[in-house]
């Protein structure tokens, strides 16, 4: 049975696996077209420029072996991406389905020339922000803080950044955050098995759509977790050629810029985006200090 077109990133996507995290897309909606299928992936590419144990790349082509999981192989086209896969015997569609959304659509992200950045993103009093951090450092958490207090969500996990002419804009992502099971009891959002993220990880999608936001503004400030400690929270403004330090460690999956030879344009990218925003580094104490973090971004904002 055909399934209805889905919508992630400003795209259409035309999956033969169920995703059910996604949005529907609107009557008439126009963008590039993904379609995912499942079908037999080659375990070699003809004229690859980089072979290595996970991955290969050719001219408008990325192969990706998950070991248990899939094989997976995106193909650019004049109408936008096809991307393939080929299930692990011992695989199964929730982890299939988190890959897809997570790694495969960095991918082809990075092929689409987005700056891919490893951050969720909010809207809070008509002001777009980036929250970014390391695995470990509460940026979901802090998230989930902030919707409780009237922020919307606009991006999970990553946020493609696009320009458009001087300012830079995400395109939106879907209507859930994922947490930890401590952190969404810490946060007070209720989960359950049916919403586990993989089979083998303690870690849920949390549905947010009456707190999801479809669109975006320009984007005015990026605060950056980092998993340092401090004796109080602390805020700390990044300047100069810092900016550009710290946008590239929190480029998601910023081994692919080498790999598809984008390091200039990504310079050119994040110059430009570096002299638009405020950047922030946060330290805290040892343990859960989001609810701290969130008021203090939020009284920031008001100034």
């Amino acid at each position: 049975m055909k399934l209805s077109y889905k919508t992630l990133y400003g795209y259409k996507i035309d999956s033969d696996l169920e995703l059910p995290y996604l949005r529907d897309c609107a009557d008439g909606f126009s963008s590039k077209l993904i379609t995912i299928r499942k079908e037999n992936v080659p375990h070699t590419l003809e004229n690859a420029s980089f072979s290595g144990k996970r991955f290969q790349i050719a001219p408008g082509q990325i192969q990706t072996n998950i070991q248990g999981v899939a094989d997976f192989l995106i193909k650019q086209n004049q109408t936008g991406f096809h991307i393939s896969y080929t299930p692990d015997l011992n695989s199964n569609n929730y982890d299939i389905a988190a890959f897809l959304l997570g790694l495969i659509m960095a991918q082809v992200l990075h092929m689409d020339r987005y700056l891919t950045l490893h951050a969720g993103s909010l809207n809070i009093g008509g002001q777009t922000i980036l929250i970014a951090g390391n695995s470990g450092a509460g940026k979901s958490s802090l998230l989930a803080e902030l919707l409780k207090r009237g922020a919307t969500l606009i991006t999970d996990d990553v946020s493609p950044v696009r320009q458009t002419d001087q300012s830079f804009t995400i395109e939106p992502g879907h209507a859930n955050i994922r947490l930890w099971a401590d952190a969404a009891r810490k946060s007070g959002f209720p989960f359950s098995d049916k919403n586990r993220i993989r089979p083998a990880d303690d870690k849920y999608w949390i549905p947010v759509p009456e707190k999801f936001s479809g669109t975006s503004q320009e984007i005015t400030n990026l605060f950056i977790l980092k998993n340092k400690r401090s004796s109080d929270v602390c805020f700390q403004n990044v300047n100069g050629i810092k900016k550009m330090e710290e946008l590239k460690a929190i480029n998601f999956r910023k081994v692919f810029i080498r790999l598809l030879n984008r390091e200039k344009e990504f310079f050119e990218q994040s110059t430009k985006f570096a002299n638009t925003i405020n950047i922030h580094n946060i330290t805290r104490p040892e343990g859960y200090y989001a609810n701290q973090i969130a008021e203090r971004i939020i009284n920031y904002l008001k100034q």
